[in-house]
């Protein structure tokens, strides 16, 4: 019986490390991203946008990442997006509310 204890602990223990570092909020974003540039090849940093968090005074998240279309092209080009999710409030759940892609401007 105690052994079957020790490997169910073990077993929810070596189960709490996958998925570590995931941000639920952050995935609303990657989701998006992922809707947005359906058909696209392109590579975004998930880990770069989950560690660029932050909390907005108006109770709102925020994210910032890079996305690089058709990688190792002669076509690739880089752009930043800006991602805002809203918290669960109420029977409302967290959901994307603002979302944007920015080219740089070279000559600014």
């Amino acid at each position: 019986m105690r052994a079957q204890w020790m490997w169910a602990a073990v077993s929810v223990l070596a189960l709490q490390g996958c998925g570590g570092g995931k941000d639920p909020l952050a995935d609303l974003c990657i989701a998006e991203a992922a809707k947005r540039l359906e058909g696209q090849v392109y590579r975004l940093d998930e880990a770069e946008l989950t560690a660029s968090k932050a909390d907005a005074a108006d109770g709102n998240t925020t994210f910032k990442g890079k996305v690089i279309l058709k990688p190792g092209t002669g076509g690739e080009s880089m752009q930043t997006m800006d991602c805002t999710v809203a918290p669960a409030a109420g029977d409302a759940p967290a959901r994307v509310i603002g979302f944007q892609f920015t080219y740089p401007n070279p000559d600014m």
